[in-house]
């Protein structure tokens, strides 16, 4: 009998791709969406609505989340903590009392402390520097999920997904923005010497990874990412080459005097490749299949 796999944050960029990808798993999906699960409103002390609806379940897939539009508001920090850190809490309990067997809990990979090289799932976690309201809350839920499994209660595994992008993303992100005013033949500014760097994986890719931690066995943390961290500079090129757009529509403003416009780490995806075949795409391969996806 196929495993019955529930999913959180079902409406959601990585989500709804992922409802679709599960079932070439050869999978049941029962998605999650906020009218039945409001994580808002889920606490500890208040779970029986969620033991309710994982009754059957195999396995909870736990993408839902609570992501700020500004990550530098500490009035965001409240509620970061209650969706992305209590609720999880909630929804493992609810997982043990509703007999889950397997519990994927999709994290960030951005929550490591930035260094100049690909980060491992044993490299520090701190994230400071940063969107420390919404990866504080997220590294908390890292706890709660990594406490559970630990404890023998539940078969977890935490993917640390770094930043994704990919047809359906917002429209406000640094690759759509980009990719809008090119092919509009318009200049784009980037900042800071184009220095800021980030590991960007393609939303299929993340989605590749977690179908893959959700029908095997394997426990912990992965990383999944593209496995490089590219400049904004790198990126803005990419692009106009992709796009045949002139060089000269790059305009470069200076380099800032601060270590902390640097970004993040590279994901080191080597324990996702050896244990789970995972195979993310380059950056110009992804980057082509986004303007694809997305013309």
């Amino acid at each position: 009998m196929a495993p019955v796999v529930a999913v959180t944050g079902s409406t959601g960029f990585i989500g709804r791709r992922l409802v679709s990808a599960l079932p070439r798993g050869e999978a049941t999906v029962r998605p999650l969406t906020r009218s039945e699960l409001e994580l808002g409103d889920l606490t500890p002390s208040d779970i029986a609505l969620a033991t309710r609806l994982l009754e059957g379940v195999d396995v909870v897939c736990h993408v839902g989340a609570y992501i700020p539009k500004d990550h530098g508001d500490p009035k965001t920090a409240a509620m970061c903590m209650q969706v992305n850190a209590l609720a999880t809490l909630a929804l493992l309990q609810a997982s043990v009392e509703a007999k889950v067997r397997r519990f994927v809990y999709v994290s960030s990979g951005n929550v490591y402390r930035a260094r100049d090289v690909a980060v491992t799932e044993l490299d520090p976690v701190y994230p400071s520097a940063r969107a420390p309201f919404y990866l504080a809350s997220k590294v908390a839920g890292e706890l709660y999920a990594d406490h559970y499994g630990q404890g023998g209660r539940l078969s977890v595994a935490i993917a640390r997904v770094s930043s994704v992008y990919g047809p359906g993303m917002t429209p406000f992100g640094l690759v759509p923005n980009f990719t809008t005013r090119l092919r509009a033949g318009q200049a784009i500014r980037v900042q800071d010497g184009g220095r800021y760097r980030t590991d960007l994986v393609h939303v299929d890719d993340v989605v590749d990874g977690i179908v893959r931690l959700v029908s095997g066995d394997v426990r912990g943390h992965f990383n999944i990412g593209a496995g490089a961290a590219p400049s904004t500079l790198e990126i803005a090129a990419t692009l106009a080459d992709l796009l045949s757009s002139d060089p000269s529509l790059i305009v470069v403003e200076p380099a800032l005097d601060s270590a902390r416009s640097l970004g993040f780490s590279a994901l080191d995806i080597t324990r996702a490749r050896a244990e789970l075949g995972y195979a993310p795409r380059t950056l110009r391969t992804g980057l082509r299949d986004y303007l694809d996806g997305s013309s």
